[in-house]
């Protein structure tokens, strides 16, 4: 039911986006992605995600409200070692896409990767210093989940209570494209958290 919820969430989440000129990245002809921040997030010796993602816990002054039955099934047992400091770019979505034109688009550049879940638990603790979204946007990052080795979009937002709520859906999802204005992101690399993850 969590999950259905957040589906719900960030299919409604319709937006403009941010009025700045950065860097942008263009598929053909299409702009898709406008970078809105690069940052670098402290690396961790131990992340263990039960630990930090519980219902109940603050992340950043907010509370974690809901936690989708995919990211309990794929991410909660999941502890990540030996983390390096990253650097991480945030995108925002310029028109609606689905995962596919967005991997498209991010394959080959620098700041195209994937992220931890230590990445996106920092995200969500410097809120809007990390250029998250806080009004009801989706926020988003590629995942590969070591329970199944796929690739997963790991989504959180705020809900009209100031309180959290985190899920994820499998890529490519067939259903359920981003919609404008979402924020995405990446990693410098995509292969330097292999090494990190287990379960």
């Amino acid at each position: 039911m969590v999950d259905f919820h957040l589906r719900m969430a960030k299919q409604a989440c319709l937006g403009l986006h941010d009025m700045e000129p950065p860097p942008q990245v263009a598929q053909g002809k299409i702009t898709l992605l406008e970078q809105r921040a690069l940052l670098r997030l402290p690396g961790k010796e131990t992340f263990v995600v039960a630990e930090v993602f519980k219902v109940g816990s603050k992340i950043g002054g907010r509370m974690l409200s809901a936690i989708g039955w995919n990211f309990s099934e794929h991410f909660l047992s999941v502890t990540e070692n030996n983390g390096r400091e990253t650097q991480i770019a945030a995108w925002t979505l310029l028109y609606t896409a689905g995962d596919k034109w967005i991997l498209e688009t991010l394959d080959g550049l620098p700041d195209g990767g994937t992220c931890t879940l230590s990445n996106i638990h920092s995200l969500m603790t410097l809120g809007e210093k990390a250029s998250n979204h806080l009004d009801g946007l989706s926020n988003f990052a590629y995942v590969s989940s070591p329970a199944d080795r796929r690739l997963w979009a790991v989504h959180w937002l705020v809900s009209n209570t100031n309180e959290w709520t985190i899920g994820s859906v499998q890529v490519p999802h067939p259903d359920m494209p981003w919609h404008r204005g979402s924020r995405l992101f990446t990693s410098r690399t995509s292969h330097d958290h292999k090494d990190q993850i287990r379960t």
